[in-house]
């Protein structure tokens, strides 16, 4: 079960950051990538 909930806290961590890298992309004016 720990691997699991890891593993989901993961994905999520990891599309937060790309969501926030996008987001400071726009902010400074560049393109978002995709």
């Amino acid at each position: 079960p720990g691997v699991r909930r890891v593993a989901r806290i993961r994905h999520f961590a990891e599309f937060m950051a790309d969501t926030i890298i996008a987001d400071r992309d726009l902010f400074e004016g560049k393109r978002p990538r995709g």
